[in-house]
């Protein structure tokens, strides 16, 4: 009986302990977190971030990132991203981070932050990222150029990376569409690109001439061939070798004439050379200076001496060359023989105003042949023609060398003028070298008539001007006086005092004249005035006094 009371008592007690100690157990507090980010993503990684905003009540044993690509709960498993316990005294918020790797491309994953605490899982919420898919390198055609009848070069072009590295690259051609790289007729290299973009070309040789070809850009990558856009070519027919007609230096019964072959043709040259005579477009069936022989450096240029030539005649000239039978000329070009051109001069403009101004010139020589007209032609445009503003004479009677000169008036100020000496001979103009001058700029000079005076015994009244020259130079310079009543100035009825200097002035210049004595109690008036080149008169103020000595 006292081993079973024992008993009873035991659980009683263990019960009181146990219940005891659950009540002073608080309840766990959640654990919560922010939303998570993944960056970085690309085929195979994505990079997490996220944080722990309420840590609860208790140790956390582990934390970090769970994950799945089949369920949109995922839990915690052997793959997950596991960060580690937290101590309890952390503060929050605690952040952490982590990457994904190993995933598959171009698929949809979910993902959610967890934490463990007193042997429960909490969860934030999920996130849903999916994976890049796998890119292949942008490739492209970039068209043909150089086109021979044999060749051409043909240009290709990466433009940006793909997931996995270039393995080759390279360009293929056919006459037909659509070549692949299993054709014979390839340029491939081996090789990994790491610039992007990236250019590449190469040229197409041994081809037929005057035939179409296709042609395109290719680049493999991960075992996946992928090509540009099919383009097309079209070789050229036999090429011909290259000529041209250069200039000539004709004297009265000859000239010298100069051909260039610049480049050489499909087949060797057999001859080539200078051909002329007095009708456009000669051919190699007149008179002609020939050479041959293959040429094989290019430009090579050759020439000829043509004598025997009547003088003042317009001849016609040009290079040729011959090829596989085949005749091809340069630009037919002509000279005149005999012909001396009249000289002229132009010679600088003179007295050269706001509106006008004296332009010169002179024929040096008459030439070959009479001159019809002579004159100087001008505008505001450079190099001035007949058919611009002229002034002519006729030439009869005129020997040379013979200097000329006319007035242009009407010009406007502040302006640019060219102009040159030109002539016509036998219905040609033929002009001298160009000049310019540039109108005035009208700016008036000033006149100041001083007040200070002072008498002079005998004589008057020595009065003071000043007048500072503006575009044209002071030609004449004084006072204007009478002692006529009135509030005006007359005039007609006044007297001037002037000075005139031997050559015109420049500047400010200060001046005194006298004015005659009047009897006393009279009102005189003066005022200083001006006269420039152009012709312009300047008046300073009116100043008056009345005169003294008067004795009542």
């Amino acid at each position: 009986m006292k081993t079973l009371l024992y008993r009873v008592s035991c659980l009683f007690f263990i019960f009181i302990a146990v219940n005891g100690c659950k009540d002073k157990i608080p309840n766990a507090v959640p654990i919560e977190f922010s939303d998570t980010s993944g960056t970085h993503i690309t085929e195979f990684t994505v990079t997490l971030a996220s944080a722990i905003t309420k840590s609860g009540s208790q140790e956390i044993s582990d934390h970090g990132f769970a994950f799945s690509a089949t369920t949109e709960t995922p839990d915690i498993n052997s793959g997950s991203i596991k960060k580690g316990a937290v101590d309890i005294a952390t503060p929050t918020p605690i952040g952490f981070t982590g990457t994904l790797d190993g995933l598959q491309p171009d698929t949809e994953y979910y993902i959610r932050p967890y934490a463990v605490s007193a042997q429960t899982t909490h969860f934030g919420k999920v996130l849903k990222v999916k994976t890049l898919n796998i890119a292949q390198p942008a490739i492209k055609t970039d068209g043909s150029e150089a086109v021979t009848h044999s060749s051409a070069k043909l240009n290709g072009s990466i433009s940006s990376k793909g997931t996995h590295p270039v393995s080759e690259y390279g360009l293929v051609w056919s006459e037909s569409a659509n070549p692949t790289t299993s054709v014979n007729t390839k340029y491939s290299v081996r090789s990994n690109i790491t610039s992007f973009p990236a250019s590449f070309n190469t040229t197409a040789a041994n081809l037929a001439s005057n035939t179409t070809y296709n042609f395109r850009a290719y680049v493999i990558s991960n075992g996946v061939t992928s090509y540009g856009a099919n383009m097309t070519f079209r070789t050229t027919s036999l090429v011909q070798p290259g000529i041209r007609t250069d200039e000539s230096k004709p004297a009265s019964n000859e000239a010298y004439v100069v051909g260039t072959l610049t480049s050489g043709g499909s087949n060797p040259i057999s001859e080539y050379g200078l051909c002329w005579g007095t009708s456009a477009n000669p051919v190699t069936s007149g008179s002609k200076q020939a050479y041959t022989g293959n040429i094989t450096v290019f430009p090579k240029q050759f020439d000829a001496t043509i004598r025997n030539l009547n003088a003042g005649t317009v001849y016609h000239y040009r290079a040729y060359v011959i090829m596989n039978g085949v005749t091809t000329y340069g630009e037919n070009k002509s000279f005149t023989t005999g012909v001396d051109s009249p000289s002229l001069t132009t010679r600088a403009a003179s007295s050269i105003s706001t509106v006008s101004a004296t332009v010169n010139a002179t024929v040096n020589s008459q030439g070959s042949f009479p001159l019809s007209e002579i004159g100087i032609v001008w505008g505001t445009a450079n190099n001035p023609t007949i058919t611009n503003n002229k002034q002519s004479k006729t030439s009869n009677g005129v020997s040379y060398p013979h200097s000329y000169s006319f007035n242009l008036t009407g010009l406007t100020q502040n302006t640019t003028y060219y102009f040159r000496a030109y002539t016509i001979v036998n219905g040609n103009a033929v002009y001298g070298n160009t000049l310019s001058f540039k109108t005035l700029t009208f700016t008036a000079a000033t006149v100041s008539t001083l007040s200070t005076r002072t008498t002079v015994q005998n004589q008057g009244y020595r009065v003071n001007g000043s007048v500072s020259s503006g575009t044209y130079r002071i030609a004449r310079y004084g006072f204007y006086y009478n002692n006529i009543p009135g509030s005006g100035f007359d005039f007609l009825q006044s007297k001037e005092i002037s000075i005139r200097p031997g050559t015109p002035l420049t500047g400010t210049i200060n001046y005194t004249l006298i004015i005659p004595f009047y009897p006393c109690g009279n009102t005189v008036k003066y005022r200083a005035y001006a006269v420039d080149e152009g012709g312009n008169w300047i008046y300073g103020d009116v100043i008056q006094f009345t005169t003294s000595g008067c004795v009542n």
